[in-house]
């Protein structure tokens, strides 16, 4: 089998679909390798959990380490009273995490989630990256100003 192939292609993998993968070099990116995403996680627990939130957080974090997810950050947003009852639930704990994941994992990670007895809510983003990059350049730039117009 003799492929024409322009210049700029490279490396082409024939599997037994017949199917032919091409992977330009410049991109420098494999197909079967598992691509790591940027994800915000937040988590609502029930209320009753607040006493002791180390339990269903440790469980929390071995359903992320479970499905090859890294935990960037994490922070406790506290008891807060909610929009409309959830579970018969007035309130709820609310618990943030930003977290690294392939994406092949993250409808599994969904429907654990789904699953946990200890969450009321989830919700789990994308994080856009230019978005975050914009912020964090308006942060430092007013932090400078700041420090001129102190001295």
């Amino acid at each position: 089998m003799n492929l024409q192939l322009p210049l700029f292609y490279s490396k082409v993998y024939i599997l037994t679909t017949n199917r032919v993968f091409i992977r330009s070099w410049y991109k420098n990116q494999d197909p079967w390798k598992e691509s790591m995403r940027d994800y915000e996680l937040v988590v609502v627990l029930h209320p009753d959990l607040e006493i002791d939130l180390e339990k269903p957080l440790t469980k929390i974090r071995q359903i992320i380490a479970d499905n090859k997810g890294e935990i960037v950050k994490e922070d406790n947003w506290g008891k807060r009273k909610l929009a409309y009852k959830i579970k018969k639930e007035d309130f709820g704990v609310y618990v943030y995490f930003e977290l690294k994941l392939p994406t092949e994992t993250v409808k599994k990670l969904q429907s654990t989630l789904n699953i946990t007895d200890e969450a009321l809510r989830y919700l789990l983003t994308a994080i856009d990256l230019k978005a975050r990059a914009a912020r964090e350049a308006a942060e430092a730039e007013a932090a400078e100003k700041e420090s001129k117009e102190e001295k």
